[in-house]
């Protein structure tokens, strides 16, 4: 089963980033694809939540900041043991997308791009390196602008007992 990583914004959303993980999960079950999406520990994990440890940050700043590295550290590394990733900028992302973006592209992952902002509101240290890939390494780059548009793409890429691209 090829596994696609789920980077997107977490903390900046009210839903903390889980609805368009589900609709993911629920779409690749219901087409039976031959994908496994893999999503942040902090979206599936409530001991690995962010959203509510503000006040450890003053009662206990060691234990804040070991929370905050391991969140980060097995972040990275479920980004490094998927098959490729999926980067959903809607304008809510932080810090964390920003970073899994970088882990894959410097692990030479495919990334698939969900840009549904303009390209101007995407940071430049990402951006160029999505302009870099497509002139570059097309073959690791897919962009879209919708999430729907990633759907059909995964039915065509990813049919039930289908190969990976």
């Amino acid at each position: 089963m090829f596994k696609i990583y789920t980077s997107g914004g977490i903390q900046r959303r009210r839903d903390g980033g889980r609805r368009w993980r589900v609709l993911l999960d629920k779409f690749a079950r219901r087409c039976k694809l031959d994908i496994e999406f893999v999503h942040p520990p902090d979206t599936v994990n409530p001991d690995f939540s962010l959203h509510t440890d503000n006040q450890l940050l003053y009662d206990n700043p060691t234990a804040w900041y070991k929370k905050h590295e391991s969140v980060e550290l097995e972040d990275l590394r479920r980004v490094r043991e998927s098959d490729a990733n999926v980067f959903y900028y809607d304008g809510n992302t932080g810090f964390g997308t920003d970073r899994e973006f970088l882990e894959a592209y410097n692990g030479n992952k495919p990334i698939y791009f969900i840009r549904t902002v303009p390209k101007t509101s995407v940071q430049h240290w990402v951006m160029w390196r999505v302009l870099h890939l497509k002139d570059t390494s097309p073959d690791r780059l897919r962009t879209f602008t919708s999430l729907p548009e990633f759907r059909d793409f995964l039915k065509v890429h990813f049919p039930a007992g289908g190969k990976k691209p």
